[in-house]
């Protein structure tokens, strides 16, 4: 019964995910740009998290050094869905998502690295099988280039912060990752913004 009941939760997660860059593409319809969408995101899901933590009561306090492991984990996870979102605004979902099926194969590699295990052969084969695929669409599909560069980047940061937190939440809990991991990125992408004059009133002026 608590096996049927991970296999359900894991396939609804997979269900709410595949909107992701589906919504990502009808937003990005508004001529929104890639790091307005993901600043706007983190925004309110750091927000919402707050809420949750101070609903719930969940007491914060963690290591120095875990602050700044996970405030850095949290710029990488801005600049992936910097790459994820922009992969699908200079090309379209399909090929987003099968750039970024890549990550199987980055994953495959990096996480024996840092959890010292060994490479498990089949994990790197289903990834060149994927690389194959990458190809023969760049082959007939060549203006979609960008996508599939931006659609990897997404994938390989992706795996490395999915490797850090499996590491981070044997001794931190999982919403107090989200809230110091969620800030960092938004901090990280605010002062990017705030000296590359990426702020305007154009950036908030954005439709219901």
């Amino acid at each position: 019964m608590f096996k049927n009941k991970n296999l359900l939760l894991l396939h609804f997660i997979v269900f709410i995910w595949g909107w992701s860059p589906i919504l990502g593409k009808l937003i990005n319809i508004e001529n929104v740009f890639a790091y307005q969408l993901v600043w706007f995101r983190m925004l309110i899901t750091v927000i919402t998290v707050a809420l949750y933590l101070f609903i719930t009561k969940t007491n914060i306090r963690i290591a120095s050094k875990d602050v700044l492991k996970l405030v850095g984990i949290g710029a990488i996870i801005a600049f992936h869905w910097f790459c994820f979102y922009n992969a699908i605004n200079v090309s379209n979902v399909s090929v987003t998502l099968v750039a970024f099926a890549t990550g199987a194969l980055f994953t495959s590699i990096v996480e024996p690295v840092f959890y010292k295990r060994k490479v498990i052969r089949y994990e790197i084969v289903f990834g060149m099988l994927i690389i194959g695929a990458i190809a023969m669409i760049f082959r007939v599909e060549t203006r979609y280039t960008l996508g599939i560069i931006f659609g990897m980047l997404a994938a390989l940061t992706s795996s490395f912060f999915t490797v850090f937190n499996g590491l981070m939440v044997q001794r931190v809990p999982s919403p107090v990752i989200a809230i110091y991991e969620l800030s960092g990125g938004l901090v990280a992408l605010t002062a990017y913004l705030f000296f590359s004059g990426g702020f305007s009133p154009q950036f908030f002026h954005i439709s219901n």
